[in-house]
């Protein structure tokens, strides 16, 4: 059986094609990946630095004995002076 000249160059265009497709898509899903990582790490940097200050400003009201965030107004019940 012959492979006619029209048939071998259009499936040597086909194939290369394909090996082209095959590496585009292989660079293109490394790099999308690469940034989705460093973008859920930035992310993640940003959700800890927002815990972090809302558990520090917590914790600056639990140094009151109260609990509240300033001392008690009142001489009678004033532990702070």
């Amino acid at each position: 059986m012959r492979i006619g000249v029209r048939l071998a160059i259009s499936a040597l265009v086909l194939a290369s094609i394909l090996v082209s497709v095959g590496a585009v898509h292989g660079l293109w899903w490394r790099t999308a990946e690469a940034n989705s990582r460093e973008l859920a790490s930035t992310i993640n940097q940003q959700i800890v630095a927002a815990v972090e200050k809302e558990i520090a400003a917590l914790g600056s009201l639990s140094a009151c004995p109260t609990g509240r965030s300033r001392p008690p107004t009142s001489s009678a019940t004033n532990i702070w002076r």
